[in-house]
Formats: C-alpha cells, structure tokens, sequence
C-alpha cells in the first residue's frame, strides 16, 4: 500500500469496524492513496509487543507521528 496507518485509540468499536470506519473516512477525502489501517487500543498494542508482533514494533520504531493528543 501507499500508506500504512497506526492509530491508537481507546474505543469499544471492534477491530473490522475500526479499520473499516478509517479507510472510508481517508479515501472519501483521497480517493488516489492507497491506504492500509490499523486502528488498535492501548492494551492491544501492549499485547501485541508482549507477542512480538513485528508489523507492529516495526510501525512503533520507523514510522512517525502524525498527531498526539
């Protein structure tokens, strides 16, 4: 893909509608980009490095921060 997404959120939503939800919003407004979200909790991605997801510590360590609230 174009762009690889990483928000982290707290939400009660289930993963597919998060995910779902993100990439209409994106491709509404950029139709042209090629988009690959994830939208994942605090305590999913806490246990996603506690496995070793390495998708996920790859994104933690070479991608950048668009926003922080």
């Amino acid at each position: 893909s174009d762009l690889d997404l990483l928000i982290i959120k707290e939400t009660p939503d289930q993963l597919i509608t998060r995910i779902f939800t993100v990439h209409e919003l994106v491709t509404a407004m950029l139709p042209y980009i090629g988009l690959d979200p994830l939208v994942l909790t605090p305590t999913e991605i806490a246990e996603r490095l506690r496995v070793g997801d390495q998708s996920v510590v790859v994104l933690l360590e070479r991608g950048e921060l668009l926003f922080a609230a």
